[in-house]
């Protein structure tokens, strides 16, 4: 399968139906923008813009899933992973993100939503690159990694 704008947007809208299957409570968010990236150090990420917006980005590794059963697997966890960091107190991958995760499971096991996945299980070869700078947020821990060193000044 090819990842699409239109094939993201179907399977946010499969997400929402699970995850209001499983928490009566979820109020779905809007995705006012979705954007297909090149990056390898992650998925999907979800971006809070206002209010209930968000916008997100997938990034084309899957692409290299050449099973299309581990496709679907793969970007419906990850668009259900990415809504859940919707959900109030979920932002990070703290206890009650896991355990939403955990109630989604229950219900829908083939999908096994996690706080992170390694690619090797989908066929997709680890980036080796050396990360040179990892940033981590004082207030809640999260950290980004960065494999870019700057540049030389001349």
């Amino acid at each position: 399968m090819q990842l699409t704008e239109a094939l993201i947007e179907q399977y946010i809208e499969d997400a929402k139906i699970i995850i209001g299957r499983c928490y009566l409570p979820f109020v779905p968010p809007t995705i006012v923008k979705i954007t297909i990236s090149k990056a390898r150090s992650y998925w999907a990420q979800i971006k809070h813009v206002n209010g209930n917006y968000y916008e997100l980005r997938v990034s084309n590794v899957f692409n290299e899933i050449t099973d299309e059963h581990l496709f679907h697997k793969r970007l419906m966890s990850c668009m259900i992973h990415e809504l859940i960091h919707t959900m109030p107190k979920c932002w990070n991958h703290g206890v009650v993100f896991k355990k939403m995760a955990a109630l989604i499971n229950r219900y829908y096991p083939e999908f096994d939503v996690q706080t992170g996945t390694v690619g090797e299980a989908f066929g997709i070869k680890e980036d080796t690159r050396v990360i040179h700078y990892v940033v981590k947020c004082v207030n809640c821990g999260a950290e980004s990694k960065y494999v870019r060193s700057r540049r030389e000044k001349r």
